[in-house]
């Protein structure tokens, strides 16, 4: 008699089974929507890093003097020293200290326009592009 009720009941009924699987599924539902999430948090990021370096760029080359510049790199002149923007491998370093402004990028150049200086960047097969400096 023991042994019977053993057996009877030795396996899941149908019920919890379908339970378990709900609550499996709505456990997949809410992890894909947080990564979704994630994903868009952390372009923003990226983003919002990019302008303030743009920002540093521009702060930092409205105090220099005598800028030049080639496609991977702008000199100048900041309180007497000699300065220079450097873009290197998927970063673009400022040479006074090594201060890394952006970084992780897929391609990137300084180029003229209007006569003004312009950084053009690529991330994730998207294109950016931010002015740095125009003369007065």
């Amino acid at each position: 008699m023991i042994y019977k009720r053993c057996m009877k009941r030795s396996a899941f009924t149908m019920s919890e089974m379908i339970l378990a699987l709900l609550i499996v599924s709505l456990c997949a539902l809410v992890l894909a929507k947080s990564m979704s999430v994630l994903r868009y948090g952390t372009k923003a990021s990226m983003l919002l890093s990019d302008e303030m370096a743009l920002w540093q760029m521009r702060r930092l080359l409205a105090q220099a003097e005598d800028i030049t510049w080639e496609k991977q790199v702008l000199h100048f002149l900041y309180h007497d020293e000699e300065g220079a923007l450097r873009i290197k491998k998927d970063q673009i370093v400022h040479q006074i200290g090594n201060e890394i402004m952006m970084m992780e990028l897929d391609d990137a150049y300084f180029y003229e326009e209007d006569g003004c200086v312009w950084l053009s960047w690529k991330r994730e097969k998207e294109d950016y592009q931010g002015m740095l400096y125009c003369p007065a």
